[in-house]
């Protein structure tokens, strides 16, 4: 009797819808970008230096180490009954998710938002390109300002690397230039957003801290991906509750 009544019990537990987790790791693979002073610039070919075009301040905040990995999209896909959008010939979970479009990284940050009780979003580009500098503080002194090739940046071949497969910058943030573009926060609506930082495909020129193009949010490609952020506060509250 009591291995019936124990049988039934387990049914109806395994059968049972049950909340599973996203898969990241907190607060392991985020890294703080302390606030300060970002000078944006531009790159000049001519003269193979930075010109400043305006300076910001900046808050601190969080970022995702790495670029949005297929394994934990497939798990998003699975649980909101989305459509997995179609990786390339050499993708495998540890490579960074690609031909998702604008709207579907949105969703992806809304269901990490519910997961976690905390809010994610995509990076502005100003957010974007003051973590790729290491949160120098207008110094061009950084690991992505080094000439190329280098063990950072991934660029001018058929296939990116996995998420963690180059060394990362000063604060811990892999791939951020070259490997694959990636999504950042529409500023204005109705306006077209930007994507950042270089692809594999890429030459050396468009694998900076501050390559960046318009780029129509229905549309997707096979060396786009993103990474998330979350506000310093908003971090800092989950892991006091948790």
């Amino acid at each position: 009797m009591h291995r019936i009544k124990f049988f039934i019990l387990w049914i109806l537990i395994s059968s049972s819808p049950v909340k599973t987790v996203a898969q990241l790791n907190i607060p392991a693979h985020f890294s703080l970008v302390k606030g300060g002073t970002f000078v944006e610039t531009e790159y000049n070919a001519v003269t193979k230096t930075y010109d400043t075009l305006a300076t910001h301040e900046m808050a601190s905040f969080y970022m995702y180490k790495f670029e949005m990995q297929v394994h934990i999209f497939e798990q998003f896909c699975k649980e909101t009954n989305t459509e997995m959008p179609q990786q390339p010939f050499w993708s495998n979970g540890l490579m960074p998710v690609v031909n998702v479009n604008y709207d579907q990284a949105i969703a992806f940050c809304g269901w990490l938002t519910e997961k976690y009780q905390m809010q994610f979003r995509l990076p502005t580009k100003e957010a974007w390109q003051y973590a790729a500098r290491a949160a120098s503080n207008g110094s061009e002194s950084f690991r992505y300002n080094r000439p190329l090739p280098n063990e950072w940046v991934v660029y001018a071949t058929d296939k990116p690397q996995c998420i963690s497969c180059m060394q990362p910058n000063e604060i811990g943030l892999y791939a951020l230039c070259g490997n694959v573009w990636e999504w950042t926060e529409q500023q204005l609506k109705g306006f077209e957003t930007t994507i950042v930082g270089g692809s594999y495909l890429e030459d050396e020129s468009a694998v900076k801290v501050n390559s960046q193009k318009p780029f129509l949010m229905q549309n997707h490609q096979a060396d786009l991906g993103f990474r998330v952020v979350v506000e310093f506060d908003d971090f800092q509250n989950y892991l006091e509750n948790n």
